[in-house]
């Protein structure tokens, strides 16, 4: 026999994750245009209230982590098997089905949020690199600054960005 107020604490936690990942999209859709603007000013304005959202993003995950808990005592498995997925198996479809278009618009949002940093974090990476190659060219140095798999500098295997003739 399933809690009956099992249905109601994962409507609670997927409703949390939503409104969680609403404020974080327009946060990373912002930085993401930022980006794209190469404006220092966007870029700034982007980053204002960071430490508020990385707060948010903790406080969610420990959630997640209580929710596992609460869903594997209630099911009597293991926290690493407790998922919302498997508990909708075990509700009534009366229950379940509106749960499960709660779980589909919060797995859509989190798919754009992931697209959305893997974006961000090839962007970053690409005007790291070419932040590095500066440097280097400007000091003259041959290392990339990176350890490759064997646990060494990686050489800078290209040529300068800034040619000076003269």
């Amino acid at each position: 026999m399933m809690h009956p107020e099992l249905a109601t604490r994962c409507a609670r936690h997927l409703e949390a994750e939503e409104g969680a990942l609403n404020a974080l999209l327009p946060r990373l859709r912002a930085l993401r245009d930022a980006l794209r603007a190469r404006g220092v000013e966007a870029l700034g304005e982007a980053m204002a209230g960071q430490q508020e959202l990385t707060r948010r993003i903790d406080e969610m995950r420990v959630q997640r982590l209580q929710l596992r808990t609460e869903l594997a005592t209630r099911l009597r498995i293991a926290p690493s098997e407790a998922t919302l997925t498997r508990t909708l198996r075990t509700l009534p479809e009366a229950s379940a089905a509106p749960l499960q278009a709660l779980a589909d618009r919060v797995r859509r949002l989190a798919e754009e949020v992931v697209a959305l940093h893997h974006w961000l974090a090839v962007h970053l990476r690409v005007h790291l690199s070419a932040y590095e190659r500066l440097l280097a060219d400007l000091t003259g140095t041959t290392a990339s600054g990176r350890y490759g798999p064997a646990g060494t500098l990686e050489a800078t295997d290209y040529r300068p960005v800034l040619q000076v003739h003269g």
